[in-house]
């Protein structure tokens, strides 16, 4: 069996792919407010900002764990930094388009 993602190969009851973090089973995730991909830039050294929205609005800040979906698959990812407003910040309370370094 392959991942969805990045096609590497994954063991059968596997939940998360070890290669990239995508979530195989969409009954692991939690979270009922996704934060939607709509864009992605690697920044050099530092790793990928996810351009997008929340459904809903939420509070969330460096350090913390969120639930995003790109190209129809869920993933998780620990938060580097937020971009807002062209300006890195530590916390963010909204649904705006922001940018989430990862």
């Amino acid at each position: 069996m392959n991942c969805q993602s990045c096609k590497n190969p994954i063991t059968k009851n596997s939940t998360i792919c070890e290669w990239c973090g995508a979530i195989l089973s969409t009954d692991a995730i939690i979270s009922d407010n996704v934060f939607t991909v709509l864009d992605t830039h690697k920044i050099l050294f530092q790793g990928k900002v996810l351009v997008g929205k929340f459904e809903k609005p939420i509070s969330i800040s460096k350090g913390e764990e969120f639930v995003y979906k790109q190209n129809g698959i869920l993933s998780k990812a620990i938060i580097k930094s937020i971009e807002y407003n062209k300006e890195m910040i530590d916390t963010y309370y909204g649904n705006e388009l922001i940018g989430i370094l990862i």
